[in-house]
């Protein structure tokens, strides 16, 4: 297959792995990176690539089938100077427009908002002004922000209000987005992921945040408690741990509901999903939910949490002056990311499917089970939660 497609976000998480499928599904790629402190834009693309590729020969086909073309969305033209515009649009009938920054709390230069808001208004004027037929947008479904309920897939609202700055202004770039949709310039197709965690058969992410949190922190905690028991114990005692049988008892805390769920979907089906209805004609001009409709709830994904590693006491609860002292201990920067995560622990939007479901109704994703989390928590604990990843340090904001 000779057809171009033109993406951003291609050195983050969902971008990169969606590169990777259409390059393995035969197509031809113009990706717009930034260049990184030490890296050209080209080689940070396809050492980040090649660093997710399964086969030395997918990595070739990163080579033969990538063209990089330096550039930021958070300025006008997306930064591409002169010819090469003209060069990063020839043969390209389809963009998907990837890139954002997932952080749910603003920082000083405004990155959020330049990335998230800014840049898909730049991507917008891009595609206008361009040969451009179908432009495919990945949202979110927290542009639901904070309702409660059935959310169908068309529906796009502010009225509830928003927990984080993320969910805000990825309402706002879709809402601009359905607006550019209303022109009539082009088709333009809107994906809405949920959660999105690891690999499915490999556990492989590059994306540490969310729940990978608490599996990092509870890791810790039980290396640090067993050494200190080692000693004699005199920390564990003050903080409540001790050995029950063969497991540690660590009381860690977590607030939400036990009954409310979290909706977790695996990176290869998102991509899998995003590229199979970039495909189909049939998929123009609608929004995708790529969510789970059998979502784990918090009570089943404490079990799995402690006999995953091997613990008690981890637990979902809705007052967590329980384990204060153990949230203390592990300082201000994690109680901080259990503040902002708290949100999705304790409330629980329905994603309705009705669209996804009609066209692609055996394409579910596969289950949330104790298996998964086993595969995602040894592949955190083999890369030390990030730490150790190449595919990690190779991206930072994209």
């Amino acid at each position: 297959m000779s057809e171009r497609v033109f993406l951003t976000g291609a050195t983050g998480f969902i971008g990169g792995w969606l590169a990777l499928w259409f390059i393995e599904h035969g197509y031809r790629l113009h990706l717009l990176v930034r260049p990184g402190k030490k890296q050209t834009a080209e080689d940070r693309a396809i050492s980040f690539l090649q660093g997710l590729a399964s086969s030395d020969e997918l990595k070739q086909m990163v080579t033969d089938q990538v063209r990089v073309f330096t550039g930021d969305i958070t300025e006008k033209g997306l930064g591409i100077e002169g010819a090469a515009q003209r060069e990063a649009l020839d043969g390209v009938g389809t963009l998907l427009h990837c890139a954002a920054v997932p952080r749910f709390v603003e920082d000083k230069d405004r990155s959020v908002y330049r990335t998230n808001l800014l840049g898909t208004e730049h991507v917008i004027d891009f595609v206008r002004d361009s040969q451009v037929k179908d432009f495919h947008y990945v949202s979110t479904a927290y542009v639901c922000g904070k309702r409660h309920g059935v959310v169908a897939e068309d529906d796009l609202s502010d009225e509830a209000g928003f927990h984080n700055i993320y969910e805000e202004t990825k309402y706002l770039a879709e809402k601009r987005v359905r607006e550019f949709a209303d022109s009539g310039r082009s088709s333009v197709t809107i994906y809405r992921p949920s959660i999105v965690l690891g690999d499915s058969r490999t556990g492989v992410t590059c994306n540490f945040i969310g729940p990978y949190a608490f599996f990092s922190a509870i890791s810790k905690c039980k290396s640090l408690f067993e050494r200190d028991l080692a000693r004699g114990g005199k920390m564990a005692s003050r903080l409540g741990v001790h050995r029950e049988g063969d497991r540690l008892f660590i009381p860690f805390k977590v607030k939400g509901r036990k009954e409310s769920t979290n909706n977790f979907v695996p990176v290869d089906y998102v991509v899998n999903a995003i590229g199979t209805l970039v495909e189909n004609r049939a998929a123009r001009g609608k929004t995708y939910h790529l969510t789970n409709p059998q979502p784990i709830t918090n009570e089943r994904l404490e079990h799995y949490t402690n006999d995953i590693m091997g613990i008690l006491g981890a637990e979902v609860v809705e007052n967590t002056d329980e384990g204060a002292g153990l949230m203390e201990l592990l300082g201000e920067r994690f109680r901080w990311e259990a503040d902002i995560y708290a949100p999705y622990m304790t409330y629980e939007p329905v994603f309705d499917r009705s669209n996804i479901d009609a066209l692609l109704p055996g394409m579910t994703p596969p289950a949330s089970d104790q298996q998964y989390f086993e595969r995602l928590i040894a592949y955190g604990s083999r890369v030390n939660w990030g730490q150790k990843s190449r595919v990690e340090e190779l991206t930072s904001v994209h």
